[in-house]
């Protein structure tokens, strides 16, 4: 897997048949993300989904591809936001 991070999207070329894109303010926490934190993932399982464990991010490929974006609620997120500072 390939990962790409142009300016606000990230992309995944999986299975090297496809590349999927989309926009990071889709993953709040990933758009909040370091660099470095964005470098910092792994594929779960079978590849079923990536993993950022400096996040606490965990983006499922089925998802991915079906176009959904975060279901994490606006409480929840600030609340992570506020655990980073």
């Amino acid at each position: 897997m390939i990962r790409n991070w142009i300016a606000e999207y990230f992309g995944e070329r999986l299975f090297s048949v496809f590349h999927i894109v989309v926009p990071l303010s889709w993953y709040p926490s990933l758009l909040n993300a370091s660099p470095k934190e964005r470098e910092n993932w792994q594929l779960l399982g079978d590849g079923y989904a990536i993993e950022w464990p400096d996040l606490d991010e965990h983006i499922g490929i089925e998802g991915l591809l079906a176009g959904r974006r975060s279901g994490e609620s606006q409480k929840s997120f600030q609340r992570w936001l506020a655990s980073r500072q």
